[in-house]
């Protein structure tokens, strides 16, 4: 897995995680 700890990366993967249920509570955090 990408590594979250890259603010920018972060985002990006924050937007494709929103469209995935399973991602939404990790989104949450």
């Amino acid at each position: 897995m990408v590594n979250l700890d890259q603010g920018e990366d972060k985002a990006k993967l924050m937007r494709a995680y929103m469209q995935e249920p399973l991602f939404v509570e990790f989104a949450d955090c």
